[in-house]
């Protein structure tokens, strides 16, 4: 999808965050889909969102993105949850999360976000923190990950 002009063009007109949800969800089922008829088998929704998101986390470092479409971009990057992000997140659930997200277990993985709703709180969660440090929920992805690599 990404070698199509149609969607680049998609892409860098993005001008919010719930434009950008939404496309992103689109392209996560697109994905999905694509998996299970060329592999048989359903790809679970944790790492299908997860893979996306890594995706994404890539394409804003292409070189044909001027610095506008870049920062912009960044900002409504999310965090692809895997063991470091979750354990980082495991620490700081609020109780009106943990309706929806449970306990994330000592030993996470992605397979852990099982769901929508508990992506769509995790993501919530994740979007609180990192704006009350002033910063978009993707630099949350990269701190997890710097400190477990230290």
């Amino acid at each position: 999808m990404l070698s199509d002009d149609r969607v680049i063009r998609q892409i860098t007109n993005v001008r919010s965050e719930r434009a950008y949800d939404f496309w992103l969800k689109s392209f996560s089922q697109n994905l999905s889909e694509h998996w299970c008829s060329k592999m048989r088998r359903k790809l679970p929704y944790g790492p299908g969102r997860k893979l996306t998101n890594l995706l994404m986390k890539q394409v804003v470092l292409w070189s044909r993105l001027d610095d506008e479409q870049r920062t912009r971009l960044i900002s409504f990057l999310h965090v692809p949850f895997d063991k470091y992000s979750l354990t980082v997140l495991r620490n700081c659930i609020p109780d009106a999360y943990r309706p929806t997200v449970g306990t994330i277990p000592k030993e996470p993985s992605m397979k852990f976000v099982d769901n929508e709703a508990k992506y769509d709180a995790l993501m919530a969660l994740a979007s609180e923190i990192a704006e009350e440090a002033g910063l978009p929920p993707i630099y949350l992805d990269v701190l997890a990950w710097d400190q477990s690599h230290a």
